[in-house]
């Protein structure tokens, strides 16, 4: 369970760090621009955004790669065949945005969004994750919508995940 609602929708947001954390299930505490130099954590979560200790997103040796529809049990080091390392900025120095507005990360289209009632659901499917120290893990979000007893939750939980990790060897 990670709460990464950071005050939420409104302005509020902007004001409350990321949520940073490794991949073994610890929370990193350490604030946005310590981050920047910090190889203690290995993921930064704020509301839908993730992304990993790696190139414009800190200084470790990170990155992630989606594989689609690939069951979390089936999943293993031999699969880590094309992790990209963050990259927030094109050539000009303009910050990559996806198609919600928000900044591009290796973890760009994570989930399907539902307009009608502002839904997020995450795709099926598991993500390898390299830590900033360099470590394999394989990972899948299993809700956007958790509490903190591992249940579904509802809107009022946006932005509490319910995570499942496990390192690859």
């Amino acid at each position: 369970y990670v709460d990464a609602s950071a005050g939420g929708a409104g302005g509020a947001a902007a004001m409350n760090p990321r949520v940073y954390l490794t991949l073994d299930g610890k929370k990193v505490d350490t604030s946005d621009v310590e981050a920047e130099t910090s190889k203690d954590w290995d993921l930064a979560i704020k509301r839908p955004v993730f992304f990993t200790n790696s190139g414009q997103g800190g200084s470790g040796a990170g990155g992630a790669q989606w594989l689609a529809n690939k069951d979390f049990a089936t999943v293993t080091k031999a699969d880590a065949t094309a992790l990209k390392t963050e990259a927030f900025l094109d050539a000009e120095c303009n910050t990559k945005t996806d198609a919600m507005g928000a900044i591009e990360t290796t973890f760009t289209g994570w989930y399907d969004y539902r307009a009608a009632d502002n839904h997020l659901t995450p795709f099926t499917g598991t993500w390898i994750v390299k830590g900033g120290d360099g470590k394999l893990y394989k990972l899948a979000i299993l809700t956007y919508y958790a509490t903190a007893d591992g249940t579904e939750g509802t809107a009022s939980d946006s932005a509490k995940y319910t995570l499942k990790i496990a390192k690859l060897d």
